[in-house]
């Protein structure tokens, strides 16, 4: 087998039939769906598509990298591609890769990424940090530039390069891949740039576990960024490291967790950027804080 495609899913009844009709037939490509506890399962109908099928499910939710993890387990492919299942491939684009694979030995090949707005299909912007960080490194050569690629999707990973590398994804609800693709490079990868574009991002999908904003995830988001940073810092690699100016703003309605990490990024010299408004919503955040903290203390007294 040349190629597994893994897929997570949770919920994705509407996308998921656009997605597997998008993936090229061939003898040596198959298809994992791994199940992450669906409230809907989507109807799938198996005979529709000529690609070799396995199904899994997890027990309870476990989110996406448990997800991944386990579809790497069970790939038969030399190599894996990893997709989202509200996501879609370019199917002609993804079947002059795989002519390529077939007499490769690189560790990763890397391709380029596209997106759009699913109410009206036009061009978002989703991509264009992942296929930054291929030009960079292109640029530069550096190798460490490729971490700043932090999807899954859009490359073809040897499988033995995982296993021999021990490489898995966390299992948290949100941004786990990011420190994957980071270790990934970090294990000095034979790479290969092939530049076309094999996946298009959908953006705005209701379902998707990027959009979410709660508590939970911003923190889980913000922890993350800050190990993949001090892993660069620690390498001196600095110039590649994630900012957190995107962050600041929704961070600003936690003051305090905000000034924590305004305080940790200052005492190791991280760069966080932040614009004046976003500083003054937060003083004001916490000042009401505090007054609700005393008004609602004051009251209890009386």
């Amino acid at each position: 087998m040349l190629v597994t495609i893994v897929i997570p899913f949770h919920n994705a009844y509407k996308t998921i039939d656009q997605l597997l009709s998008s993936i090229p037939s061939g003898k040596d490509l198959e298809v994992i769906l791994v199940d992450d506890n669906s409230e809907v399962q989507p109807i799938i109908d198996v005979s529709r598509y000529c690609h070799q099928f396995k199904i899994y499910s997890l027990q309870g939710i476990r989110y996406a990298g448990s997800a991944r993890n386990l579809g790497v387990l069970h790939a038969t492919g030399k190599y894996i591609y990893f997709a989202d299942a509200d996501d879609i491939i370019d199917t002609d684009n993804f079947t002059a890769c795989l002519s390529y694979l077939q007499n490769s030995d690189d560790d990763i090949i890397f391709t380029m990424s596209d997106s759009f707005y699913e109410s009206n299909y036009k061009r978002a912007k989703r991509h264009l940090g992942f296929n930054l960080a291929i030009f960079k490194y292109l640029n530069s050569r550096d190798i460490v530039a490729l971490s700043n690629h932090t999807t899954p999707t859009s490359k073809f990973i040897k499988k033995q390069f995982i296993v021999r590398n021990k490489l898995v994804f966390s299992t948290n609800r949100v941004s786990n891949d990011v420190l994957f693709s980071l270790k990934l490079i970090l294990a000095h990868p034979n790479v290969f740039i092939f530049p076309v574009v094999t996946y298009l991002i959908r953006c705005n999908f209701s379902s998707g576990l990027t959009k979410l904003r709660t508590r939970e995830t911003i923190f889980s988001r913000v922890r993350t960024v800050i190990k993949f940073n001090s892993i660069l810092s620690g390498l001196r690699k600095e110039e590649f490291m994630i900012p957190l100016s995107s962050y600041a703003l929704t961070l600003s309605n936690y003051p305090i967790l905000f000034f924590r990490l305004l305080c940790y990024f200052i005492i190791k010299g991280f760069p966080l950027i932040l614009p004046k408004k976003i500083i003054a919503k937060a003083l004001y955040c916490r000042f009401l804080d505090l007054y609700k903290n005393n008004f609602n203390n004051s009251f209890n007294h009386a």
